[in-house]
């Protein structure tokens, strides 16, 4: 557990990191690697954690079933918490493709 409190973090995840660091301990290990090591943290600002799931099927589970432990671990780390919210993460092949200029 840790003490750190962060207000507000844009492009730090290090703070993101502990949380993970202290949710290792919570889950088996299976479902630690299947669905909660994926996730990225984006940034937390305005009271909310913004964090990437790499697919719908994982925003889902994490919301669903993973939610609660995920935010009392994040609320320790991240000062006046007040959500979480899980975005899909873009492909990133088809952002490339779709910022291509055509000539």
């Amino acid at each position: 557990m840790s003490n750190k409190i962060i207000e507000n973090s844009k492009n730090d995840d290090a703070p993101w990191s502990i949380v993970q660091h202290d949710l290792k301990d919570d889950f088996k290990s299976i479902i630690w690697n299947s669905w909660v090591k994926p996730l990225i943290f984006v940034e937390y600002t305005n009271f909310i954690l913004i964090i990437e799931t790499p697919s719908e099927l994982v925003k889902n589970r994490i919301d669903n079933q993973y939610y609660d432990q995920i935010f009392f671990r994040a609320k320790r780390v991240f000062i006046g918490l007040n959500k979480i919210k899980f975005t899909v993460q873009k492909d990133k092949k088809l952002i490339h493709k779709n910022n291509k200029t055509k000539v």
